[in-house]
């Protein structure tokens, strides 16, 4: 089973041809779950907020999910499975919001991730300590397009 995600993720193309089995579109992080424990109990998933399959030889998008409210509550990443020390790059991945304040027409940030969220100092440094002690890792890759959108939220991680 191959199973694509993200907040872009929608390509019915790759249903079509086969090429994956499902689709997790918009935030996953609550969608997998749900996705994850139906396949296990071999529940039909008509009624599982996004995602995208095959069924019939016809394509189901099933409803939006809500996004995430508080982005404080997703768990921080599990690296474990990683054998970190195989890689060039001793960096991990973060990111401290999701979406842009602004809703510029040309832009694609709101209509991917909804409106601005910003995760809080407290939560950013505690997933940056943890990273330190149980990785080694000293390096972040801030995967944010907006880090900048809560100025005075960012300056207390830096304090």
């Amino acid at each position: 089973m191959i199973v694509f995600g993200g907040p872009s993720c929608d390509n019915k193309e790759l249903i079509l041809k086969r090429q994956v089995d499902f689709l997790v579109f918009r935030e996953g992080e609550e969608t997998i779950i749900e996705f994850v424990e139906k396949i296990a109990k071999g529940l039909p998933l008509d009624n599982c907020a996004g995602i995208v399959f095959l069924k019939n030889n016809q394509v189901v998008k099933t409803k939006n999910r809500a996004f995430i409210e508080n982005i404080n509550t997703i768990p921080f990443p599990d690296f474990d499975s990683f054998n970190l020390s195989i890689y060039s790059s001793k960096a991990l991945p973060m990111f401290t919001s999701r979406g842009c304040p602004n809703r510029c027409t040309f832009c694609s940030e709101s209509p991917r991730w909804g409106r601005f969220r910003f995760r809080n100092a407290e939560n950013i440094v505690n997933e940056m300590e943890r990273n330190i002690q149980e990785y080694g890792i000293t390096h972040f890759s801030m995967e944010d397009s907006t880090i900048n959108g809560n100025i005075a939220e960012f300056e207390k991680c830096v304090t």
